[in-house]
């Protein structure tokens, strides 16, 4: 009895110890498990930032090349002066030996050549055509129309009315020039009836042509402004006829008008 009572304290301990790491060795499992559950969020957080970074804030490359994109665009539309202009896509071709330069604007010249002469009574065919005096580049823009519809029922005191490109009834082609600060866009008008004045506006680059609602022609330019004014008749409910001014922006678009005498060009 008294050997049985010496060994009681012996694996009183004993017991303890086995007790003691049972009850550690969850606590530090745990506490692994923790610390790797905290080292892992950490590293997704890093992530996430390091991608959100990348995201919002593009490198060197991609800022250039998005730089270069929007420099990019219209061959002229933008630019304010013919000095900029580039010719339209279109395949180069010879100028006609004929042909007489009628207007210059910056590096670009645009010519007149008659194609077909018809009579004394009947207007000339002729054509219109863009020559670049730094690179000698020719395209052909126009040909005039002598067949071509009348247009004036379908037009209004309002706006410029839209017309086919071979439906450019420019008579002899009394008036042609590239409209100052504008680069793309060209004016041309003449008389295919003996009578009244067709004017048109051409855009190079649209391929769109349209004609304005006015019959005695040009008169002048607003470069400022850019605007154009033709001078245009009607006639009194008692008889006889009376002028005004017509002013359109160079898209067409009717601006106003105002009382003018062609004859002494005063309004």
């Amino acid at each position: 009895m008294k050997k049985a009572m010496k060994w009681l304290p012996l694996c009183f301990l004993v017991l303890c110890s086995c007790i003691r790491r049972q009850a550690n060795e969850p606590v530090a499992d745990k506490e692994d498990a923790v610390g790797s559950t905290i080292e892992a969020s950490s590293n997704e957080v890093s992530s996430a930032e390091m991608s959100s970074s990348e995201t919002s804030s593009p490198d060197a490359s991609s800022i250039e090349a998005s730089s270069v994109e929007s420099s990019s665009g219209g061959q002229a539309s933008n630019s304010d002066t013919w000095s900029d202009a580039e010719m339209p896509e279109a395949i180069a071709q010879t100028l006609p030996k004929t042909a007489v330069k009628r207007d210059e604007q910056g590096n670009m010249e645009l010519y007149i050549n008659l194609d077909i002469e018809v009579s004394e009574d009947h207007p000339n065919q002729w054509s219109l055509w863009l020559r670049d005096k730094e690179t000698g580049k020719v395209i052909f823009l126009i040909h005039t129309n002598n067949d071509a519809k009348p247009r004036w029922e379908e037009m209004t005191d309002a706006n410029a009315l839209e017309v086919p490109l071979e439906e450019i009834a420019a008579g002899d082609c009394d008036r042609a020039f590239l409209i100052p600060n504008d680069p793309g866009k060209v004016f041309v008008e003449g008389c295919p009836d003996g009578r009244n004045v067709w004017s048109y506006i051409y855009d190079i680059y649209m391929q769109r042509i349209i004609q304005l609602p006015a019959n005695e022609g040009f008169v002048d330019c607003d470069a400022t402004h850019k605007c154009i004014r033709l001078s245009h008749y009607r006639y009194y409910p008692e008889g006889g006829r009376y002028s005004v001014v017509k002013t359109f922006s160079y898209s067409g678009r009717f601006i106003g008008e105002e009382p003018f005498d062609p004859e002494t060009g005063i309004l």
